[in-house]
């Protein structure tokens, strides 16, 4: 039995910026290129009794499950009209049922409002793979509730009642350097996918503040 698994995590940027339809089908031709198994996705949006996750998975023959609230909160008041009464959270796509979803509450001292964690249960070919899905806090000042954060994620990921044949998954926006301090209690019970799995090693994430200048050649 092949219990490998093809892993895509992506923060899709909810409906902010002046042309969220139009990066709707690049964001669904992308997925469909690259084939994973299971997508981890930050800040989708729902509203009118659906969500851009359960709209990627009719389009995809995939399933979704969706929680909300998490990180950054919705504009209250609305910005622009396509902003009222949307929801702000994270979401599971998988090519596979996913037989169980819970959305827990993420220790949250400096908000008035609760994040929250997708724990999920998706059932692969091997076995019941555990899932989480999660958008840690972006205030490096709040430092204190990203480390707290972690620390959850890490106790959900090592939950003996997830033991089986598959190993749990943590992904999302994790709003930190992979050494950073606040990852540290990942790091000490969860193996980097990525070094595992011969990741380019000068592959990087660049925070939204980086600049880019358009280049020519002649």
């Amino acid at each position: 039995m092949d219990s490998r698994v093809r892993a895509m995590t992506w923060n899709i940027w909810w409906r902010f910026g002046p042309r969220w339809r139009e990066r709707q089908p690049g964001i669904l031709a992308t997925i469909e290129r690259f084939t994973p198994d299971v997508v981890a996705l930050q800040e989708v949006w729902g509203a009118d009794g659906t969500t851009q996750a359960e709209e990627f998975a009719q389009a995809l023959g995939y399933h979704a499950m969706f929680g909300a609230p998490s990180y950054p909160v919705a504009p209250d008041p609305a910005l622009d009209p396509d902003h009222a009464g949307v929801e702000l959270g994270v979401a599971l796509l998988s090519r596979w049922p996913i037989t169980s979803a819970e959305a827990i509450p993420m220790p949250s001292r400096h908000r008035a409002w609760d994040p929250v964690v997708l724990n999920a249960s998706v059932a692969h070919p091997a076995g019941p793979l555990p899932i989480l899905v999660a958008c840690l806090e972006h205030a490096t000042t709040y430092s204190d509730d990203r480390l707290a954060q972690a620390a959850l994620l890490a106790d959900l990921a090592t939950d003996p009642a997830t033991d089986g044949p598959c190993p749990s998954l943590v992904m999302g926006d994790l709003n930190a350097a992979p050494d950073s301090a606040v990852l540290r209690p990942l790091r000490d019970v969860l193996v980097d996918a990525w070094v595992a799995g011969h990741g380019s090693a000068d592959a990087v994430t660049l925070p939204s503040t980086a600049s880019f200048r358009p280049t020519t050649e002649r």
